[in-house]
């Protein structure tokens, strides 16, 4: 609602920015030909997607990640088993990738990222105080908490698990992901990602991705269970036809 409409309201005070909706990867990461030439890394489709391009390792993780690259070439380019191809949470921040569209669900207090994709849901905690370190049990989608600087909803995540590689850049538990997440059009969002890891980056690795809102999508239920389902996508419908 806006402040206007509110009595006693300070007219003079910014208005919060309203990111509730569903939202698609813009420009659409199953259609290269529409994005940017440096959106895709050769060869290995939307799985692999490398915005931020090559990460800055710290030794023994920058020989690993390039055993695994090696592997995945000597293999024509096919992606190495990861979560998503176990059915498990892709996590933070590969959740964001939205290869299939996110929905953003907003409150003064708390802002909902439900992904079609695996049915992810990711929760954004307003104005709460980020715990120690210690104190956060580990998973998929790590501790989220956020504050508004103007229009832009600043958003730091810790203890993501050090199992879960993001498009396969792996990182330790000290990691630290921080978000600027602000609307650039009535229909546009941009998130700004800047990840920092003592342990396991030389260096922030920074990616931005970018989305367009679809008022008409609805999310649809996405359920993964390997090779029990036919079809691929939404609407995957259980294979019932008699095994020969």
């Amino acid at each position: 609602m806006s402040c206007m409409l509110l009595a006693g309201c300070d007219s003079k005070a910014p208005v919060t920015p309203d990111f509730t909706g569903v939202w698609e990867s813009y420009p659409p990461v199953h259609e290269p030909a529409k994005a940017p030439e440096d959106l895709f890394t050769q060869g290995t489709g939307d799985a692999y997607v490398k915005p931020g391009g090559e990460p800055q390792l710290k030794e023994p993780y920058a020989s690993t990640y390039k055993a695994r690259q090696e592997k995945m070439r000597e293999n024509n380019n096919e992606p190495i088993q990861d979560s998503g191809g176990l059915c498990l949470p892709a996590g933070m921040p590969a959740m964001m990738i939205a290869v299939l569209p996110i929905e953003i669900v907003q409150t003064p207090k708390l802002v909902v990222v439900l992904a079609e994709d695996h049915m992810e849901v990711r929760r954004i905690r307003i104005d709460q105080k980020m715990p120690p370190l210690d104190e956060v049990v580990p998973g998929y989608y790590g501790y989220s908490v956020g504050h508004w600087d103007g229009d832009t909803l600043v958003v730091e995540t810790r203890g993501i698990r050090d199992d879960i590689l993001f498009l396969d850049i792996p990182h330790s538990n000290k990691a630290t992901l921080t978000e600027r997440i602000r609307l650039t059009a009535a229909d546009k969002l941009e998130v700004k990602f800047h990840m920092e890891d003592p342990d396991v980056l030389n260096r922030p690795y920074e990616f931005v991705y970018t989305y367009k809102k679809n008022p008409t999508y609805q999310i649809a239920e996405y359920v993964c269970e390997n090779d029990r389902y036919s079809g691929s996508g939404t609407g995957q419908t259980l294979d019932t036809r008699p095994k020969d």
